[in-house]
């Protein structure tokens, strides 16, 4: 809430050059709060997830334990970042 409202207002993101200044760090930031959040964005439409690969499905224990969240392995859905 209180951050939006001071971005819009310091912030100039009204053209595709403006917003790409500021995109790596909004992109970080919006990160963070999905691991604070464990990811309850993603799960609101994703309730059981089911992969197919062995790996996803080892992935996706540890998200049942608690012990990862979406965005430790789906950053990259919405906004891939720098490496």
């Amino acid at each position: 809430g209180m951050k939006d409202i001071y971005g819009e207002l310091t912030k100039d993101l009204s053209t595709p050059e403006k917003f790409d200044r500021y995109k790596e760090g909004l992109a970080a930031r919006a990160i963070e709060d999905l691991k604070i959040w464990d990811s309850s964005p993603c799960r609101t439409c994703h309730k059981d997830p089911k992969p197919t690969s062995v790996s996803g499905q080892n992935s996706h224990m540890l998200l049942k334990e608690g012990r990862k969240t979406c965005v430790d392995c789906h950053r990259q859905l919405h906004y891939k970042p720098p490496r």
